[in-house]
């Protein structure tokens, strides 16, 4: 499950990132990389197995 999360963290991260330079191929990509911070902290729980 960690991994999972890790592996959305990061694709949402690249999304920021074109967003960011104005490459993404959807409008919404700045928004839809805002959950890239909680996607993150999950994947750290998980990965410490602090998840239910």
């Amino acid at each position: 499950m960690a991994f999972n999360f890790f592996r959305l963290a990061a694709i949402f991260r690249g999304i920021k990132g074109r967003g960011i330079r104005s490459t993404a191929a959807n409008a919404q990509a700045k928004e839809c990389a805002e959950a890239f911070p909680e996607l993150a902290r999950l994947a750290l729980q998980a990965s410490r197995g602090e998840l239910g």
